[in-house]
């Protein structure tokens, strides 16, 4: 009896760890950069297409013209906003061209999603523009609803360490 006790009292704690426990989000589709047109605003959420035309510059609010840029960006069909939402991780303002945003893991844990990434600048010797640019990330990735924290929460240009941007 203390057997089956201490076995149902053991499943009721893993599975109550297993709410805790870490599981990665999945994701659909990525593309460098941000979606033509969408303003470098730091890290952003698009959990509708309502939302993903709020970003979009000249094109007047139009949905259908927004989802049709990003689609294609991300070479999807569609997006199903019931199930997906868009992230747009941003490198900040970097002095040359050469930098990019790489994901490094998209985590759950509880009701938080924390989305890591880093910032790779140029290769010694790589040739690069000589303008100031804004590196980014745009994944389509599974609909999470809570919170969600971008770690760093601001990229740290490696030209100059006091640009935060």
């Amino acid at each position: 009896m203390l057997t089956l006790v201490m076995t149902v009292l053991t499943g009721f704690a893993a599975q109550a760890g297993d709410k805790k426990a870490e599981r990665e989000l999945k994701v659909f589709a990525k593309a460098p950069g941000r979606p033509l047109g969408a303003a470098p605003r730091g890290h952003q959420i698009l959990r509708s297409p309502e939302e993903l035309t709020k970003v979009m510059a000249g094109l007047g609010g139009n949905i259908d013209r927004s989802l049709e840029r990003v689609t294609k960006m991300l070479k999807v069909a569609k997006i199903d906003w019931n199930k997906q939402m868009l992230l747009i991780i941003s490198g900040g303002r970097q002095r040359t061209g050469g930098y990019r945003v790489e994901l490094t893991s998209l985590k759950v844990k509880g009701d938080e999603l924390t989305v890591r990434w880093k910032l790779l600048g140029p290769k010694p010797g790589q040739p690069v523009t000589q303008s100031l640019t804004n590196p980014a990330l745009t994944l389509l990735v599974e609909r999470f609803d809570d919170t969600i924290r971008f770690d760093p929460s601001v990229a740290r240009s490696t030209s100059d360490p006091k640009d935060d941007r």
